[in-house]
């Protein structure tokens, strides 16, 4: 057993090894970090705050493909006080992502040994005993659906402070360089984050993916040129200009000023520290990272906290653009960042490099 996991713990530090950038994954590869995460989980369900955990179980089951991750949700599920809403319908289309790598996982040892019990097993019996005290029928096991509803968002007690972050230094996927207040503008949007060399579709992939989506569902509405749709990578070292823009174009992101993908032009390290992010590295790139996206006002002002991979293209094109026109209802702030005005076209570059708003082209 891992020292950290070895003997009696308090229930909010299990908890707050829960979050993917916990130190506990740091230096970690991907599998060992994932295999270590689903025992926190599995430890935490058996001392009893499985209730207090549904959120991380509910989110791993809507998108992680890892065995191990998948059972441990389940369990935790399984264990709950009370089934949550939607988790059914989770659980189902877990087992049919689990038709292709269901395995045998070790939930007792880490580092886990051969044999154990069946992913989709573990889900299969949850499954069960959740439609029992639902007394309502199981979604079908071989069900068409590929996702799960809507997690909620998150009821956070404190906001990230964004306006401290706008004069983190950025750069575009076309190379242009700046401060993030010089991309924002005077607007209102939406920040979400992922990394190009993710290997689940169903995270950053999608999330880029919808964000393109959601740029074009603005396209023509009045005050959308206003709003600011951004994926900052969290790993600026690989993900050069040249990759964020072939990974956009690759996900049909309609770029310009107002939907642009983003990398630090230093570690992002400070940045995740900042907003909390729940991001973890290992030797070489990412580890483990949830689903996160910060809706903000303008003057940097952020209003909510998303978890999960939908958002619902509709209703936050909506929001926004009342944001933008400022009728939202924003919380007050901290303090303003000195606002840039809105940036213009890429087009709009001067011989020597420097755009009105000072985004400066990198040669």
């Amino acid at each position: 057993m891992l020292p950290a996991l070895d003997g009696p713990l308090n229930p909010d530090d299990l908890i707050a090894m829960l979050s993917e950038g916990h130190s506990i994954y740091c230096g970690r590869g991907s599998a060992e970090a994932e295999n270590l995460r689903a025992h926190v989980m599995v430890r935490a369900a058996k001392v009893g705050i499985a209730d207090r955990i549904v959120d991380y179980a509910m989110a791993d089951l809507e998108t992680a493909r890892s065995a191990i991750s998948l059972a441990a949700a389940a369990m935790v599920l399984r264990e709950a006080g009370t089934a949550p809403a939607g988790g059914l319908t989770l659980l189902a289309a877990a087992h049919r992502r689990l038709s292709v790598g269901d395995r045998l996982v070790d939930l007792v040892n880490f580092p886990p040994g051969p044999g154990g019990v069946s992913a989709s097993g573990e889900i299969s019996r949850t499954l069960d005993e959740l439609t029992g005290r639902a007394r309502s029928p199981a979604p079908t096991l071989n069900s068409s659906c590929c996702c799960g509803p809507d997690l909620a968002e998150e009821a956070v007690a404190q906001l990230p402070d964004l306006v401290r972050l706008g004069s983190l230094p950025i750069e575009t996927q076309d190379g242009l360089q700046g401060t993030l207040g010089n991309v924002l503008g005077n607007g209102a949007g939406l920040l979400a984050f992922f990394y190009t060399r993710c290997m689940n579709p169903l995270r950053c992939s999608h999330t880029v993916s919808q964000l393109g989506e959601l740029a074009r569902s603005l396209t023509g509405r009045f005050g959308a040129e206003q709003v600011r749709l951004l994926g900052i990578t969290y790993d600026p070292a690989y993900d050069t200009a040249g990759r964020l823009l072939a990974y956009g174009r690759d996900r049909s992101v309609p770029f310009g000023a107002g939907c642009q993908l983003l990398r630090t032009v230093d570690a992002f390290a400070p940045v995740a520290e900042a907003l909390q992010l729940g991001v973890g590295y290992g030797p070489a790139t990412v580890n483990q990272h949830r689903l996160e996206w910060i809706v903000f006002a303008p003057g940097l002002r952020a209003v909510r906290v998303g978890r999960g991979s939908h958002w619902g293209t509709a209703a936050m094109a909506d929001d926004l653009l009342l944001l933008a026109n400022g009728q939202g209802s924003e919380p007050s702030a901290p303090g303003r960042f000195p606002l840039a005005p809105p940036e213009p076209s890429i087009s709009n570059i001067d011989r020597l490099g420097q755009t009105s708003n000072g985004m400066t082209r990198v040669e």
